[in-house]
């Protein structure tokens, strides 16, 4: 059975009447050879001794003290890096499955003494079943800390082009400040060369990366593509706000939120619960991702839901200038099993193939659904739907299938 649901992407062009005004061509990827740019942002990660249920270790010999951690290096629904580290005559070694097949082998060992390693690892970026994700070029950094609990990943380089502001064309670099591999979240940091002089002032040319950037005393619109491939700068003249408003049950309230809004002009706008209601520029959008994180109630595990929008459902909405357009994406849930199309009746035998979509009225779909942590160690740890297939006289076969 199909357990994997993915993001379905629909853009709407210049049919719309807007025009694109993003970057003739995709920004480019750069790795730098030296380390005049100023460090990339690191993320930690707790190293635990439980080794996911679903990894296979196949290592020349029995290992026994393997610490382990999963990074979400892609889409929110994409299939989690498993990362090993083992000491070996007092230093670490760092197995990395950068191919996600979830076995960890001797050709995942990475090269070097350590403690920091450096090496290639692709995004990866999911597209709509059944076609295959796209793996794109990342390099990152991945240094263990001297305690031995935890482990500091970096994405190296930047995405490399030019803005225009006033008429004039500057430098500008995009870092990925949350280390997804994506550019263009919420978290990751603009930098524009503003004196062109070749140098980078970390409190005078690096902005956050959010909807609204200062820049000289102006205010512009920070625009990019779902892919996170295109950014431009356009000044804000006419703005509306838009405001999230997420279903809540009893006493539960959402502790955080990251979306990203998509206008029809293929403009990605990312955003989350700190910036509150959003500035934006007047025009038509609709939600290309969301991920949620509720408390619970009760006092158990926070739950965490990620989910991707688009497609023929998928609601728009009109930001109109100087006011606020409130959006309550999770509305009127429904469960359905999708059967896949056999191409003939089906016989004693056959396998059946069922795939459980959770929509929201708003055309959401579900990504993942898991309790506590964001990186759970039990494959099969989230909620999970229950298929059943029956007829007049009973059950003919059940399974169970989650979302991630």
């Amino acid at each position: 059975m199909r357990t994997t649901i993915v993001p379905v992407i629909t853009f709407l062009f210049a049919a719309c009447g807007v025009s694109l005004i993003l970057a003739a061509s995709p920004w480019a990827y750069v790795v730098p050879e030296s380390d005049t740019f100023p460090t990339p942002p690191v993320r930690g990660n707790w190293l635990d001794s439980r080794r996911p249920e679903d990894v296979q270790l196949k290592l020349g010999a029995a290992v026994t003290n393997a610490q382990c951690v999963q990074l979400r290096y892609g889409s929110p629904d994409s299939v989690r890096v498993a990362t090993m580290v083992v000491v070996v005559d007092g230093k670490p070694r760092l197995y990395v499955d950068a191919n996600r097949d979830r076995i960890v082998d001797e050709k995942d060992l990475i090269a070097g003494l350590g403690p920091t390693w450096r090496l290639r690892l692709p995004y990866e970026r999911t597209t709509e079943i059944p076609e295959s994700p796209d793996y794109i070029d990342r390099t990152v950094e991945i240094r263990v800390h001297h305690s031995g609990k935890t482990i500091g990943v970096s994405t190296i380089g930047f995405l490399e082009h030019e803005v225009e502001l006033n008429g004039r064309r500057y430098s500008a670099r995009m870092v990925d400040g949350d280390v997804s591999g994506r550019f263009g979240d919420a978290d990751d940091r603009l930098w524009i060369d503003l004196d062109q002089d070749g140098t980078w002032d970390r409190f005078l040319e690096q902005f956050p990366s959010r909807p609204i950037v200062r820049v000289a005393g102006r205010r512009y619109a920070l625009l990019g593509d779902e892919r996170g491939e295109r950014f431009s700068l356009s000044e804000l003249t006419g703005a509306g706000t838009v405001e999230l408003q997420l279903a809540t049950r009893g006493r539960g309230k959402p502790k955080e939120y990251r979306a990203l809004l998509v206008g029809v002009d293929q403009t990605a706008i990312s955003f989350g619960n700190d910036d509150g209601p959003v500035e934006v520029s007047v025009g038509r959008y609709r939600l290309g991702t969301l991920s949620v994180k509720y408390d619970d109630a009760d006092g158990g595990p926070a739950w965490n839901f990620a989910f991707s929008g688009g497609g023929s459902g998928a609601a728009w909405y009109e930001v109109k200038r100087e006011e606020r357009c409130l959006i309550e994406p999770l509305t009127d849930l429904k469960l359905v099993a999708h059967i896949e199309d056999h191409g003939a009746a089906y016989r004693p035998g056959d396998f059946v193939g069922v795939v459980p979509r959770l929509y929201s009225a708003t055309g959401l779909t579900i990504n993942s659904c898991t309790r506590g942590t964001l990186q759970p160690w039990q494959s099969g740890s989230g909620p999970c739907a229950l298929v059943q297939l029956c007829q007049d006289d009973g059950q003919v076969a059940a399974a169970q299938s989650g979302f991630a």
